[in-house]
């Protein structure tokens, strides 16, 4: 049996480079309008995998092929051996050749503008505060040279190394009712030590920015890559959590927010739950009322 590669074997499946899919209809929510598959490179797996956004479902070729044609992980596992045996020796299927492994990243950074802080001036969160959690405007950004236009945020961290890119839905980044992003490395935390024994986990750069906002150095702040990936294999924040005496998890106010706030609590995380919105950018652009703004009243 020939050993292929996460991304062989999607491009097998779906007859297609997935590397040139800006994104499909999800597999588990078929009545979906806008598609929100994606497929992505993993620099720390050297693969790619899919994240279906509108099931928050995420994984290799066979669990996609189990979503995929509703089948058991042993007959998916099956049909992955079957591609793996067939691949390349008179399959009617075109073989598509693997690109390169690295995907490489180009930008420049500009100047945070009017136009930059007016967008961040909804959430109450101003340039000293962006400069604060290094955050800044890149332009000309570059995937394996195709060009964005559009202006991006850039998430960097302490020694200038960019993390993330994020274009905000219905923005002066991006007009699309969907927002956009790009994680360039994965398993990364933000981590704001505001020297305090108390902390708060979020699940997004941005919620992280504005509790601190709100809240400032009465909390020290953790951020991770959305709420299905499992924070808890990482082990900085195993080792994160153990040096605080209070501890709050914010993910969202859903159905899938609020399932991982309640699988952290045996962290001793208290789940911090907005009130009457999805999270605490939500809140904060539409509500005033920090007082009120969670389940669990906080020190201002």
């Amino acid at each position: 049996m020939k050993k292929l590669s996460n991304y062989e074997i999607f491009n097998y499946i779906l007859n297609t480079n997935i590397a040139n899919i800006r994104a499909i209809k999800s597999i588990v929510n078929k009545t979906e309008k806008t598609p929100s598959l994606k497929f992505y490179y993993n620099n720390d797996l050297n693969d790619w995998f899919f994240k279906d956004f509108s099931s928050g479902e995420h994984g290799g070729p066979i669990k996609f092929l189990m979503l995929l044609e509703n089948i058991s992980y042993d007959y998916a596992k099956q049909k992955v051996w079957d591609i793996c045996n067939n691949y390349g020796h008179n399959n009617t299927q075109n073989v598509i050749p693997q690109i390169k492994k690295q995907i490489i990243y180009e930008y420049d950074i500009v100047p945070l503008d009017n136009e930059d802080l007016k967008y961040w001036s909804r959430y109450n969160i101003g340039k000293e505060l962006l400069i604060k959690h290094n955050v800044y405007s890149i332009v000309n950004f570059k995937v394996n040279n195709y060009l964005y236009n559009n202006r991006w945020i850039g998430y960097f961290d302490d020694i200038g190394t960019l993390l993330q890119v994020y274009a905000p839905a219905n923005s002066i980044y991006n007009d699309n009712d969907k927002k956009k992003f790009f994680v360039l490395k994965h398993n990364t935390l933000f981590y704001c030590n505001n020297n305090s024994d108390k902390l708060i986990i979020t699940k997004s750069k941005k919620d992280l920015i504005v509790l601190d906002s709100i809240f400032g150095n009465k909390y020290s702040y953790v951020s991770w890559i959305g709420e299905t990936k499992k924070i808890e294999k990482n082990i900085t924040f195993l080792m994160l959590i153990n040096k605080y005496k209070e501890k709050y998890i914010n993910f969202d106010n859903d159905k899938t927010g609020i399932k991982r706030m309640e699988e952290l609590e045996k962290y001793n995380l208290k789940p911090l739950i907005v009130n009457g919105y999805k999270d605490a950018s939500d809140y904060i652009a539409s509500n005033g009322n920090v007082k009120e703004m969670f389940n669990i009243k906080l020190e201002l």
